[in-house]
């Protein structure tokens, strides 16, 4: 790890969010804020701020002002740069209930947005700055811990469907899109609606869009099924 004071990261695309959390980490006596990529979440953005902070121990990420964003770089994206450049530094996601479920496996900590007062941020950063601690240590309320395990249950490729729902594919584009049946679709797209019970595809759509799930998911590699 760079030597230097605790350093606290906020990634967010809107002003008033990092504006927000800055102060109140700042009135907790947390010194060393800084602003990753700010309203411009691009790989360039990204590249310029890991040349200016050599210190990373704590981000706190913004979900939520990613959920209208069509262009730029994905959520997973932005994570993976993090760990990449720093890679002892511990991910909160700040979001709602299917935000935060939506990308839980790729987050340290989840804080849902209607419970992110100060109190909880200010104790995930002093248990993180005095201890070093893994933050899934940390307690979280049940109705996360559920929501984080019903999408950590989704397949990859129901995740790919889930996404394409969102924006309105049918099923022949959906099959053409990622090069498997019809038939193979209908089956993803029943096993969702079991899942999440929902009852019918718009259901389904109005999920992935409220999660924040965009067109252009990038999982691994998969067979044609």
């Amino acid at each position: 790890m760079a030597k230097g004071p605790f350093t606290i990261g906020l990634v967010s695309e809107t002003f008033l969010v990092r504006q927000g959390l800055a102060n109140v980490l700042r009135r907790a006596k947390f010194k060393q804020v800084v602003q990753l990529g700010g309203a411009d979440l691009s790989s360039e953005s990204l590249q310029a701020a890991a040349l200016r902070i050599k210190r990373l121990d704590l981000v706190f990420f913004d979900l939520h002002s990613m959920e209208h964003a069509r262009e730029g770089l994905l959520a997973e994206e932005i994570v993976s740069f993090v760990r990449a450049r720093w890679p002892s530094a511990k991910i909160v996601g700040l979001g709602t209930l299917l935000e935060l479920g939506a990308h839980s496996q790729c987050l340290d900590g989840r804080i849902e947005f209607t419970r992110a007062g100060r109190d909880q941020l200010v104790e995930m950063a002093q248990a993180v700055a005095s201890h070093g601690l893994l933050l899934t240590e940390l307690p979280e309320p049940r109705d996360v811990t559920l929501e984080c395990a019903r999408w950590r249950a989704l397949s990859p490729r129901e995740r790919q469907v889930l996404s394409l729902l969102g924006y309105g594919s049918d099923n022949l584009k959906m099959a053409a899109e990622l090069t498997i049946s019809e038939s193979s679709i209908k089956g993803h797209v029943s096993s969702l609606l079991r899942k999440f019970q929902a009852d019918n595809r718009s259901e389904l759509a109005l999920i992935a869009r409220a999660a924040g799930l965009r067109n252009g998911y990038r999982g691994p590699s998969f067979r044609r099924d």
